[in-house]
């Protein structure tokens, strides 16, 4: 299930290698549509940086999902460096160019994204211990 209690890790172990290939399939998809070439991209008219803060909000949500809360910082780290680099290549890419504004809105998507899943688990566990409370309380 998507929410285990502490300790409790069978969605890790029954899915690990269909989530981990969705995983390495979603960053894979971030290089491939990073680095197209201008002519060959379709755009979604939401605009180019609310698409960056989507796709990265989207697979640093999948990370969060797939990964403890210990690992926050590591792979915020290792998100924002994948921007970075996907950014910087993509200025090598015919008629694409890098740009500062991209990035970080990459990042901030990776950083919103990577977030929510703590601040859900948080909200989640809060609901059941007011419900396990309340249920105590009871004759």
């Amino acid at each position: 299930m998507f929410f285990t209690a502490p300790g409790q890790s069978s969605f890790r172990k029954r899915y690990a290698g269909p989530a981990t290939l969705s995983l390495i399939a979603c960053l894979a998809a971030l290089a491939v549509l990073s680095w197209l070439p201008a002519a060959q991209l379709q755009r979604t008219g939401l605009g180019a940086s609310l698409e960056h803060f989507i796709a990265y909000a989207g697979t640093a949500f999948w990370v969060g999902f797939l990964r403890s809360n210990r690992h926050i910082l590591a792979d915020l780290a290792l998100l924002i460096g994948y921007a970075a680099l996907l950014e910087v290549g993509q200025g090598m890419a015919a008629g694409r160019s890098a740009s500062v504004d991209d990035f970080l809105y990459s990042a901030a998507g990776a950083i919103a994204g990577r977030l929510a899943i703590p601040v859900l688990r948080w909200c989640y566990y809060r609901i059941i211990a007011r419900r396990n409370a309340a249920n105590a309380l009871r004759p």
